[in-house]
């Protein structure tokens, strides 16, 4: 994947923080590739304009939840 837009340290600290409080959420463990995938939809819908931390949380969650397919699917919806 192949970001359009450079990540500044602030995009990446929102990033993490979603990330590590879903997988704390869902009890991932930090090498898993269920980790893995949702760092990918995370940035999928990053990149798509979802930025504020809580709408990215519920969306990620919503997109991890709705379907077990691969992190393309988290453009598609709200």
């Amino acid at each position: 994947m192949v970001l359009s837009n450079i990540l500044n340290p602030e995009d990446v600290a929102i990033l993490v923080a979603v990330l590590d409080d879903y997988c704390r959420k869902f009890h991932i463990r930090m090498e898993s590739d269920e980790r893995l995938e949702a760092a990918r939809c995370a940035l999928i819908l990053f990149e798509n304009g979802c930025r504020d931390p809580v709408i990215l949380s519920e969306r990620l969650t919503a997109r991890i939840r709705q379907s077990p397919e691969p992190a393309g699917t988290c453009l598609a919806g709200p």
